[in-house]
């Protein structure tokens, strides 16, 4: 049914009064026109009526979450001259961190901070804490140094040197290593649970943990013998702070992937 509006033509054939014959067509006109935008009205109704509305109040709607679910993220292998140089780096930085506590030196641990005895063994050096002055100026001269060079280069702590961004690369290694590459690991994330899945992810988490307690020991190895802590393993003999610390460092380590956006104060200060 057309909608268009269709006017009667003004009663014209008998004589009467112009002005009364105007106003009759006026009064007939205006008619027509009420007639006409009813019946729009009821089609509007109508078509609204078919399509689906949604009430999108607050009331309807239920409390809002500030937080959006995580979504898993599966990183894709590069490769190039800068990806190289920052290899290198992290391997470099780990194996330093792992060697030096083995390091012997005159017949003792090369480095050393035996709290203690407040004596810090640096390659042959002790500093008494009367000496904390050095290390204060030391430390200051780093941060220094480590803000010049953000400022100058942009952020090559963070993608070169920083021990989460060297933790999450050997992870994401190890990752590789038995999920396979990103669109493997996409195609596992969608797959429903198998034993070859359980077995890969099982690995995965086990090997993660290890590098995990490998880290927490040799961080406690810094300020305990390292030998000496490493046998006591075997027969549970390790202090109340030893086992604490170590502990510690394996659920942080392990827990990586959160703390640089949640609890590292270099990431805020350098963006």
């Amino acid at each position: 049914m057309s909608l268009r509006p269709t006017f009667t033509a003004c009663p014209t054939s008998q004589p009467r009064n112009p002005r009364a014959i105007v106003a009759a067509c006026k009064r007939l006109r205006q008619a027509e026109s009420a007639d006409h935008a009813s019946s729009l009205s009821r089609c509007v109704m109508s078509e609204r009526d078919r399509i689906k509305t949604v009430d999108d109040s607050p009331e309807a709607q239920g409390p809002i979450s500030l937080y959006a679910k995580r979504k898993r993220i599966q990183v894709k292998s590069i490769s190039g001259r800068f990806q190289r140089i920052r290899d290198f780096s992290i391997i470099s930085t780990m194996g330093l961190y792992l060697a030096l506590p083995w390091i012997r030196w005159d017949g003792q641990q090369a480095v050393l901070f035996d709290l203690p005895n407040r004596q810090f063994h640096i390659f042959g050096l002790t500093l008494w804490p009367q000496d904390f002055l050095f290390l204060s100026w030391a430390l200051i001269i780093a941060a220094f140094a480590l803000f010049f060079f953000t400022v100058l280069a942009g952020r090559v702590y963070c993608g070169y040197v920083c021990p989460q961004t060297t933790w999450t690369r050997f992870f994401q290694w190890i990752e590789q290593l038995f999920e396979g590459d990103r669109h493997s690991r996409m195609k596992m994330d969608e797959a429903p649970w198998s034993m070859s899945k359980l077995l890969r992810r099982g690995s995965k988490h086990v090997l993660w943990l290890a590098l995990a307690f490998l880290t927490g020991l040799t961080f406690v190895g810094y300020f305990s013998p390292i030998t000496d802590l490493t046998v006591r393993i075997f027969s549970v003999e390790w202090g109340g702070w030893e086992l604490f610390w170590v502990g510690f460092f394996t659920v942080a380590t392990y827990m990586n992937a959160v703390s640089c956006a949640s609890s590292v104060p270099v990431s805020r200060a350098d963006s």
